[in-house]
């Protein structure tokens, strides 16, 4: 049986990019799923008074 895609093609309207796009949302250990995760090396904290305040703490996280 084929698995059903997990991810579809996007292409970025002002660039003309083609990124892909997760169609799914898998959680780890459920329906036999054993995938490792990827976690990120830095763990940066968010929070809806950066969002409100136009903040990027992952931008910014990156940018140092």
């Amino acid at each position: 049986m084929e698995r059903p895609r997990e991810h579809a093609p996007f292409v970025l309207p002002n660039v003309g990019l083609e990124v892909l796009v997760a169609t799914q949302y898998v959680e780890r250990g459920r329906d036999g799923d054993t995938r490792a995760a990827l976690e990120p090396h830095v763990h940066v904290e968010l929070s809806s008074a950066d969002w409100l305040a136009g903040r990027d703490p992952v931008l910014a996280a990156a940018l140092r």
